[in-house]
């Protein structure tokens, strides 16, 4: 899955929103090897998430959006996860106690569960408003 999340400061507090942002042009990134790229998705035992996602007359833009992460709950486990739009899109421990992680300046790692669903590694310092 790949980050797409928002995120909002005010004052010293940065917030993880429910929305998605414009890209965000790379050479603006503080510190790209600490900003989450792309990671593992998560399993979908129940089917929500493919049943959604790959629901007859869904073109290929709408099933491309739903890899990018867009809303902190897909990320941090915590929304409703019958909800193909709040249930957890990281498998945070595919690979026994984290997943892999491609940072966004281009190197990979191992990275702890609690890590990778904490969203203050998906920040990427863009708080611009739209």
């Amino acid at each position: 899955v790949n980050n797409g999340m928002k995120f909002t400061k005010s004052g010293p507090n940065v917030l993880a929103t429910t929305q998605g942002k414009k890209p965000t042009q790379a050479w603006k990134y503080n510190f790209p090897t600490r900003i989450v790229y792309l990671t593992c998705y998560t399993n979908d035992p129940t089917g929500v998430q493919a049943g959604n996602t790959y629901a007859p007359g869904n073109d290929e833009l709408f099933i491309s959006e739903f890899y990018d992460l867009h809303d902190v709950f897909t990320i941090n486990g915590l929304g409703n996860q019958n909800d193909p739009i709040e249930a957890q899109r990281v498998a945070v421990k595919r690979h026994g106690t984290g997943a892999n992680v491609l940072f966004m300046d281009t190197h990979a790692a191992l990275t702890p569960a609690r890590q990778v669903s904490d969203p203050r590694l998906w920040d990427d310092g863009d708080y611009k408003l739209p």
